[in-house]
């Protein structure tokens, strides 16, 4: 049996694969679909979506085994990583590098095996898509490899979008940490974006300016403010600027944010 060779770049490999986020996640539907129609495709039993971890290969989905992983040191798919193309071996019996590996002596028995590289845009081939039979294939011809190409770029895309889904989600979860921690201050607070539109505000904000409505307009007309106060404070943010409300004089202090301008209440009791 031959052990599968470390690539030159596998530090670097590594890394892209733990940028990823996806080692020891949970079953992903994305993921299911591509070994279902890959079984649906080629009429194998074993059909792998495998991950090339520093010591073992991961199944991020799997039909057919019934583990999770397998150490990289008996893995098929170790191999597969160092490929341009498909691995495609017909009959692993007959091949030296598996003829006494353990997953062919003993379960699952391999005999055929086809394994076509993940390959992030990046360059970095972090695993494969791959097919298992228990029994030895004649061919394996271009129209298949073809095939199982396309079945490894629905892969990368499908990682793709679950980093996609992960920012969304981050970023979402930031938003509402905001809104809670705004909501806290008893003082009136608004985030005002770089184009002088409100973003987040809190209650106290609101019910200041609840005569102006605080959807879809500009800061300069939502708040009441004295016209001529705001353009002063939008111009000269550097510092503390002051602009009053036109309803109850009360102050408000213009503070320059990275995220933009924040307006915070003045000392308690303090007017224009």
């Amino acid at each position: 049996m031959k052990i599968p060779p470390t690539p030159a770049n596998e530090s670097h490999r590594l890394e892209a694969l733990r940028s990823l986020d996806i080692l020891d996640t949970p079953p992903d539907p994305d993921f299911d679909a591509i070994v279902k129609l890959a079984q649906e495709l080629f009429e194998v039993p074993i059909c792998l979506i495998s991950l090339i971890d520093a010591e073992r290969q991961w199944f991020k989905a799997c039909i057919g085994l019934d583990v999770p992983e397998t150490p990289r040191t008996v893995s098929f798919c170790g191999h597969a990583i160092l490929e341009e193309q498909a691995l495609v071996i017909l009959d692993a019996t007959k091949d030296e590098r598996f003829a006494d590996n353990p997953l062919v002596t003993g379960g699952p028995e391999i005999r055929f095996y086809a394994g076509m590289p993940i390959r992030l845009p990046s360059g970095y081939s972090i695993g494969t898509v791959c097919l298992i039979d228990r029994t030895p294939k004649a061919a394996f011809g271009e129209r298949e490899r073809r095939r199982l190409g396309l079945l490894a770029d629905l892969a990368v895309s499908a990682m793709a979008i679950r980093g996609l889904r992960g920012e969304v989600d981050a970023a979402r979860s930031l938003t509402d940490r905001l809104r809670a921690a705004i909501q806290l201050v008893p003082s009136p607070v608004a985030l005002v974006e770089d184009d002088g539109r409100i973003g987040e505000s809190n209650d106290a904000f609101n019910a200041l300016c609840r005569d102006n409505p605080l959807e879809g307009g500009r800061a300069a007309e939502l708040l009441a403010v004295a016209p001529e106060a705001w353009s002063e404070a939008t111009t000269d943010v550097s510092g503390e600027a002051v602009v009053t409300t036109g309803t109850d004089g009360q102050r408000l202090r213009v503070v320059q944010e990275p995220g933009g301008l924040i307006l915070v209440a003045g000392p308690e009791g303090e007017s224009a």
